[in-house]
C-alpha cells in the first residue's frame, strides 16, 4: 500500500511542478517614486521576460522553480531579485537613477558625433541581420480602442449611440468602447517568409472574432528593418542604409543602462516634407546596438492630418547576443472633422525567441496568419496564466458592459430610425426601412420594395433574402428568391441560387453608379442614364477552391428576357423635357450552362471561420475567367458562347504610389442577344468613376469582341513633393494618372439580331488624364483628352465621387 502511495505521489509531483504562478508589482524611481513606464523584466539565462505597461505595472505566470529576474530601465541602475516560486508573489523594484554626462561623448572638431554614432549603428545593423536566417517568437498582444462615443452591438457590427453611464457621460475623455487581446507565435525565415499562429483570442461582444488577428509580422514593426509601413507608405527606418541622407541627428544625452552607457539620440527628416519619424532613439556604447525608440510621426506621414497624435515606442533586448523586439507599442488619436474622436493604443510583448531555429520553407504556406483550433475556448484560468499586460479596472468594467449587452433582448423600437436604409429585426435578420423601399426610373416610375434578408446562419454558413416590388407606372409585380450557403472548414466552397421576375439593368455589369444616384437624376433633371428589360427565371451555380491558388465553379442558367418601355415622363423640373426613350432587346428564352475557373495569388488570413485574401498593401494579382454556353439542345431559342476574361494587378512602387491595372477581355461565337453584350464602361454626365472611360456614355458602345484595359498610377502626393510643390502638399491634395484602351467589335452574326445599332471600337479607342484630389475627401477633379476617335469627344472634364 504504502508502494502504491508513493508510486502516486511521485506521478503528481511533475504535474504540480506545471502549475502556474503570478509574478507582478510596480516598477517605480527610487528617488521619487514615480512609475516607470514600460520598465523591462527578464529572467536572467531563459528567454522569458516582460514589459511593465505605461503605469510601470507588470505581471507574467511561470511554473515553480527558482529565478532571478532582472528589472532595467535607461538611464537606472538595473536591479536582480531572486525569487522561490511556490505561490503568487508581488514584487515591487525600485530602480535608483544613474547620470552619465554628455561630456562622456568624444567630439571631433567640424564631425557631428552623432552622425558616427548613426553610422556604426547602421553597420551593426547589417552585421546582426547577416546573423538572422530565422526565428520564431511568442507574442501577447492587445488592443484597446477609445471614443468619445459609446459603442454597443453585436458581432455583426458597431452602433455610436450607446451607455447611458451618468458617471461618464459628461467626461471628455476617450472612453473604452471595445478590446481585443490574443497569445500568439510567430515565425520569421529570411528573406521575408512570415507566419503567425494565433493560440488563443477574445475580445469585447461588439467586435467579431474575425476582426482579431492584429498580431505578429503583419502589424509588429520592428526598426532593424530598413522601412516600415505605418499609415499607408513605407517610412524609412533611423537605422536604414540610406538613412544619413534622410534624416538629421544630435545627441541630446547619454544615459547609464546596466553598466554600459546608451546615447539618447534626437533625429527628424532633413527635409520636413518628406514623410519619416520624429523622435528619439537610444544606441549602445561599444557595440552600437539600438535599444529603444520613442518616435512620432511628421506631418508629411500623415494622411490628411487625420491622426492627432501617433507614437510608437519600441524595445530590444538582447537573445543569444542578438538584440530582438520584446514589445511594440502604437498610441493614436484621430479626430474625424469633429464629428467622432477616438484613440486607440497598441500593445504587444514579445519573448521566448529562438533564433536561427531550422524552419522548412514548406512550413509558410499561403496563410499569413492562421487561427488555431481550440482559440475561441480559453476560459479564465488560461487567460490569468499568460496574460502579459496587466488588465486594469477600467478594462474590467468595458468588458462587463459590453459583454453584457449580449444578454440584453433585442428591442426593434432601440435602433428605430426614420434616416434607416434597413431595420435590424434581429442579430442575423433585417429589412429594408420606408427610406429604402422607394425608387423612381423611366419604366416603372414611382415604385417601392421591400427585401427581408438573414445571414450568419448555420454558424455563419447560410445567407438568403426574399423581395418584392411593384411599379405604379409599368403595373407589374417583381419578386426575388435568393439564397447562398457555404461549405469546407474555412467556407471555402458555395452552393448559391436565385429565383426571380424582376426589372433589370441593361449592360449592368458595366454601371458603375448605384440606383439612388438614378433615382435622384431621374427625379431632378430627367436623367436616367440606365436602360431596362425584364428577366424571369431561375439560375444555380457549385463553385469551390481547389488548391491554395484554383477556384472552379459549374452552374446553370434559366431566364426569359423581355423588353421594357418608357411608361412615364415624371419629374419635379424640367417637366417639358422627356426620357431617352429605353432600348429594345432581343426577346428571347436562354438556357445555359456557365462555368468559371479563378487564379489568385494572394496571401490570405483564416481567420477561424473564413480564409481572407490579403490585399491592402501588398503587391497582387489575380485571374477569372467565365463561359456561358447556350444551346437549343439544353431548351435554349438562341445557341452561343461567350467567353469572358478578367486580370488585376496591383503593384507597390516608391513612396506611397502605386500602380493599378484592370484587363477584360470577352469573345462570343455565333449571334449573341444585345442584352449579354460587352458594354463599354462609361460616365454619366461629368460624374467619373476610377475604371471607366471618361469620354465614353453608358452604353454608348457594345459588342460581342472586346479587349478594354483600364491603367492608373496613383502618385499620393509623392510627384508634388519630389517638385517642391510645398504650397500643393500643405493642401493634402494628390495626384493620379489614368490611360484606358478599349478594341470593341461585333460579329455579323450578332448584328444581324441587333434591335438597334451599337457603336463599336474596331480602331482602338485611347484616352489618358489625370485627376487631383485630397486625402480626406473622397472626391477628385478629372481631367482626360481623347488620343484618337476626336471627332466626337476631345477633352473631357468631371468629377470622380466613388461614393455615387
Amino acid at each position: 500500500m504504502k508502494k502504491a502511495v508513493l508510486f502516486l505521489l511521485a506521478g503528481l509531483i511533475p504535474l504540480f511542478a506545471q502549475n502556474k504562478f503570478l509574478i507582478s508589482g510596480k516598477i517605480t524611481n527610487a528617488k521619487n517614486n514615480s512609475s516607470l513606464p514600460f520598465a523591462n523584466v527578464k529572467i536572467i539565462d531563459k528567454p522569458i521576460g516582460t514589459a511593465a505597461d505605461s503605469d510601470g505595472v507588470y505581471q507574467f505566470n511561470l511554473t515553480a522553480g527558482n529565478y532571478k529576474l532582472i528589472y532595467s530601465y535607461i538611464g537606472f541602475t538595473s536591479d536582480t531579485i531572486s525569487v522561490e516560486l511556490t505561490k503568487n508573489v508581488n514584487i515591487n523594484a525600485e530602480l535608483t537613477p544613474k547620470d552619465l554626462q554628455i561630456s562622456d561623448v568624444t567630439v571631433t572638431p567640424g564631425i557631428n558625433p552623432a552622425i558616427r554614432l548613426i553610422e556604426r549603428s547602421i553597420r551593426q545593423k547589417q552585421n546582426r541581420n547577416s546573423k538572422i536566417e530565422s526565428y520564431v517568437f511568442e507574442a501577447y498582444t492587445k488592443g484597446v480602442v477609445r471614443s468619445d462615443k459609446d459603442v454597443e452591438g453585436d458581432s455583426g457590427g458597431v452602433n455610436m449611440s450607446l451607455f447611458d453611464d451618468e458617471e461618464e457621460s459628461d467626461s471628455a475623455d476617450l472612453k473604452i468602447v471595445g478590446i481585443v487581446e490574443n497569445q500568439s507565435k510567430g515565425y520569421f525565415k529570411s528573406p521575408d517568409f512570415y507566419k503567425d499562429e494565433i493560440i488563443a483570442r477574445k475580445q469585447t461582444a461588439n467586435f467579431p472574432a474575425s476582426l482579431n488577428v492584429i498580431t505578429g509580422g503583419r502589424v509588429i514593426k520592428n526598426f532593424y528593418d530598413e522601412e516600415l509601413n505605418i499609415t499607408g507608405r513605407e517610412i524609412p527606418s533611423p537605422i536604414a542604409d540610406y538613412a544619413l541622407d534622410y534624416y538629421y541627428y544630435y545627441i541630446e544625452d547619454s544615459l547609464a543602462y546596466d553598466t554600459k552607457k546608451v546615447f539618447q539620440i534626437y533625429f527628424a527628416p532633413d527635409d520636413p516634407n518628406d514623410p519619416g519619424f520624429v523622435g528619439r532613439l537610444f544606441i549602445l556604447d561599444e557595440t552600437y546596438d539600438l535599444v529603444k525608440v520613442d518616435v512620432q510621426i511628421n506631418s508629411a506621414a500623415n494622411p490628411g492630418g487625420l491622426f492627432t497624435e501617433m507614437n510608437i515606442y519600441q524595445q530590444f533586448i538582447p537573445f543569444n547576443g542578438i538584440y530582438m523586439p520584446v514589445d511594440y507599442r502604437l498610441f493614436g488619436e484621430v479626430d474625424v472633422m469633429g464629428i467622432i474622436k477616438f484613440g486607440f493604443e497598441f500593445n504587444s510583448i514579445l519573448n521566448r525567441y529562438e533564433v536561427n531555429k531550422k524552419i522548412q520553407n514548406s512550413f509558410f504556406d499561403m496563410a499569413l496568419v492562421k487561427i488555431i483550433e481550440g482559440a475561441d475556448d480559453k476560459d479564465s484560468t488560461y487567460w490569468q496564466s499568460i496574460q502579459t499586460l496587466p488588465v486594469s479596472t477600467e478594462e474590467t468594467k468595458a468588458y462587463n458592459k459590453m459583454d453584457s449587452l449580449m444578454n440584453v433582448p433585442f428591442n426593434f423600437w432601440d435602433e428605430f430610425s426614420l434616416l434607416a436604409f434597413n431595420y435590424r429585426l434581429g442579430k442575423n435578420y433585417s429589412i429594408t426601412a420606408p427610406l429604402g423601399m422607394y425608387g423612381f426610373n423611366k419604366v416603372e416610375g414611382h415604385s417601392i420594395s421591400s427585401e427581408f434578408s438573414f445571414s450568419n446562419l448555420l454558424d455563419q454558413r447560410l445567407w438568403g433574402n426574399a423581395s418584392v416590388g411593384y411599379g405604379f407606372s409599368d403595373e407589374k409585380l417583381k419578386g426575388k428568391i435568393g439564397g447562398r450557403y457555404l461549405f469546407g472548414r474555412l467556407r471555402t466552397g458555395e452552393i448559391e441560387f436565385n429565383v426571380y421576375d424582376k426589372l433589370t439593368d441593361l449592360f449592368g455589369e458595366s454601371i458603375e453608379y448605384s440606383k439612388f444616384t438614378s433615382t435622384v437624376l431621374s427625379l431632378v433633371s430627367k436623367q436616367d442614364f440606365r436602360d431596362y428589360y425584364y428577366t424571369s427565371g431561375f439560375d444555380f451555380k457549385i463553385k469551390s477552391e481547389l488548391g491554395s491558388y484554383l477556384t472552379a465553379g459549374i452552374g446553370f442558367l434559366n431566364r426569359t428576357d423581355r423588353s421594357a418601355v418608357n411608361n412615364t415622363d415624371f419629374s419635379f423640373f424640367n417637366k417639358d423635357r422627356k426620357f431617352d426613350e429605353n432600348k429594345s432587346i432581343y426577346e428571347t428564352r436562354i438556357n445555359a450552362i456557365t462555368a468559371s475557373l479563378g487564379l489568385d495569388f494572394r496571401k490570405h488570413i483564416e481567420d477561424g471561420y473564413y480564409k481572407r485574401r490579403v490585399s491592402r498593401g501588398r503587391d497582387q494579382i489575380f485571374f477569372n475567367g467565365d463561359v456561358t454556353f447556350a444551346s437549343k439542345s439544353l431548351g435554349s431559342e438562341i445557341d452561343f458562347t461567350i467567353y469572358k476574361f478578367n486580370s488585376y494587378l496591383y503593384l507597390n512602387s516608391f513612396g506611397a504610389t502605386n500602380l493599378r491595372l484592370n484587363i477584360d477581355a470577352v469573345y462570343a461565337d455565333k449571334a449573341v442577344p444585345y442584352q449579354m453584350l460587352y458594354a463599354v464602361p462609361g460616365t454619366i454626365s461629368k460624374v467619373t468613376q476610377p475604371y471607366t472611360f471618361r469620354s465614353v456614355k453608358i452604353g454608348e458602345a457594345a459588342g460581342d469582341r472586346a479587349v478594354a484595359a483600364n491603367l492608373i498610377y496613383d502618385w499620393q502626393d509623392d510627384l508634388f513633393r519630389a517638385a517642391g510643390l510645398t504650397f500643393l502638399l500643405d493642401l493634402d491634395l494628390t495626384l493620379s494618372t489614368h490611360f484606358n484602351f478599349v478594341y470593341l467589335d461585333i460579329s455579323d452574326e450578332s448584328k444581324a439580331i441587333l434591335p438597334q445599332e451599337a457603336d463599336t471600337f474596331r480602331q482602338s479607342l485611347m484616352e489618358a488624364g489625370f485627376s487631383i484630389g485630397q486625402k480626406i475627401f473622397p472626391v477628385s477633379l478629372d481631367f482626360t483628352w481623347r488620343l484618337n476617335h476626336r471627332n466626337k469627344k476631345k477633352f473631357v472634364v468631371g468629377f470622380s465621387v466613388p461614393i455615387l
